[in-house]
């Protein structure tokens, strides 16, 4: 599933500078490592995501929100809020921080997080929700 955002909610035009916008995804344990989630793999609770922001144009980024992934919650296990303001201008990307001894499985149509967690970069606007089949850690010792 392509990173797309959705569009919805409110702001206030072009270069809106109030308002909150939300990402959601989805985290898995990948079992086999192929970066498919198949086979009955499953989402994995205990796992940290951080949100990070870029007022530079990617040049800098700055930690923004974090949330502790617990159980699936309507289609997604990870729900992340920016707060005020949220220019239309900013970038932002997401973080699935690794449990030791654990690795990103190979972007693919499903996870797109890179070798270090991190998602393609996305912008928002206030209001917007961003979704993101953020990715999937595997345990390379139990391939």
């Amino acid at each position: 599933m392509p990173l797309t955002d959705s569009g919805s909610g409110s702001g206030s035009g072009a270069g809106a500078y109030s308002g909150s916008a939300t990402v959601t995804g989805w985290v898995w344990l990948d079992d086999n490592a192929d970066a498919s989630q198949d086979n009955g793999e499953m989402d994995y609770a205990g796992i940290t995501v951080d949100l990070f922001k870029s007022t530079d144009n990617g040049a800098s980024w700055s930690f923004c929100a974090a949330t502790t992934i617990s159980s699936a919650l309507q289609g997604y296990n990870y729900s992340l809020v920016t707060g005020f303001p949220v220019p239309n201008s900013w970038l932002y990307k997401t973080q699935v921080i690794f449990p030791q001894y654990f690795a990103a499985a190979t972007p693919s149509a499903q996870s797109y997080i890179d070798a270090q967690g991190y998602s393609p970069i996305f912008g928002l606007a206030a209001g917007a929700h961003h979704y993101s089949e953020t990715g999937a850690p595997f345990h390379p010792e139990e391939l």
